[in-house]
């Protein structure tokens, strides 16, 4: 037997072992009773501890007088995002990918402010955020046409909006789950959260393992990979769950609706792709995405740029 094979068998049964400690532990640390006490721990620091602005570092309050409009004012006008986001998923038979609606570019005050938000804690900022995500859901209507929207008399389908799911290391790491928070509350009209469709896979992916066994080394890195590379690179990152299932099986008898997926950032696509992968092996699959920001500006705003240049 080859170094590699007694490596992967290894890594097999230490992957078997531990799985149902640490789903013991996700359940407890990700449940609904959980994230209210992180999320309040939170948004207790908030407002105890001296704040600075999120954006430029400066005094007083979350943000300050001059960052807060320029911050309003960057996610006013979401926009179709796929462009640049070489690694989305491509769909139906003539291959086009995944459509995405980002409320704004990752950049300047967004990046700051999403950053903040993200990893410092600083969860008084979904007051400006999470409006804006929801714009986001509002303009997929007109901007995904045919795919996401209302009928012909204006009113809205049923629309079921799908979470990436977040590990339990982030969760433990930062006190909240930063999607959660922004999706927190009401949604827009006909819009239906509905989480638990997906859960991050824990055994190594299939790809690891027969590296492992041939022997070889390695390791998996979006930088310079090629476009299928990259769509690689994604699969096996998540896993249907128990209730994907039970929604596939139950379409069988009434149509599903729409399911659009939604995440704070798009980078290349890839995690989105991972999504869809996972949701499609149960029959289930989405129509488009939600993101709060992507790296990709819009498409006339890099036109305007190259003019000026």
């Amino acid at each position: 037997m080859g170094q590699g094979t007694t490596t992967a068998s290894a890594v097999g049964r230490r992957s078997r072992r531990s799985t149902g400690w640490a789903q013991a532990v996700d359940r407890v640390v990700t449940s609904v009773a959980a994230r209210a006490i992180g999320g309040a721990c939170a948004d207790l620091m908030d407002l105890l501890l001296p704040s600075l602005c999120a954006v430029c570092t400066r005094p007083p309050g979350t943000l300050c007088r001059d960052c807060e409009p320029r911050l309003r004012a960057a996610l006013l006008h979401p926009y179709r995002a796929e462009e640049g986001a070489a690694a989305l998923p491509l769909l139906g038979q003539d291959l086009l990918p995944l459509p995405v609606v980002a409320t704004a570019p990752y950049r300047n005050e967004v990046a700051a402010a999403l950053l903040a938000f993200k990893d410092h804690g600083r969860t008084g900022l979904s007051v400006v955020l999470r409006p804006a995500l929801h714009r986001a859901m509002v303009a997929a209507e007109q901007l995904v046409p045919g795919v996401i929207g209302g009928d012909p008399r204006g009113r809205w389908p049923r629309v079921l909006l799908v979470p990436m799911p977040g590990r339990a290391a982030g969760f433990r790491r930062r006190g909240y789950d930063p999607l959660a928070e922004l999706l927190a509350g009401p949604l827009p009209h006909g819009w239906e959260l509905r989480p638990g469709l997906l859960a991050p896979r824990r055994s190594p992916p299939q790809g690891i393992v027969a590296l492992l066994r041939s022997g070889g080394t390695g390791r998996a890195s979006h930088s310079g990979a090629t476009v299928s590379g990259r769509r690689r690179q994604g699969q096996g990152r998540f896993r249907p769950t128990r209730a994907a299932i039970q929604l596939s099986s139950d379409s069988r008898a009434a149509p599903v609706p729409p399911i659009v997926l939604v995440d704070d950032v798009m980078t290349t696509g890839s995690t989105l792709a991972a999504a869809v992968q996972a949701l499609a092996s149960t029959g289930l699959v989405p129509v488009g995405a939600v993101v709060l920001a992507a790296v990709s500006p819009p498409a006339d705003q890099d036109e305007r740029q190259s003019d000026r240049t």
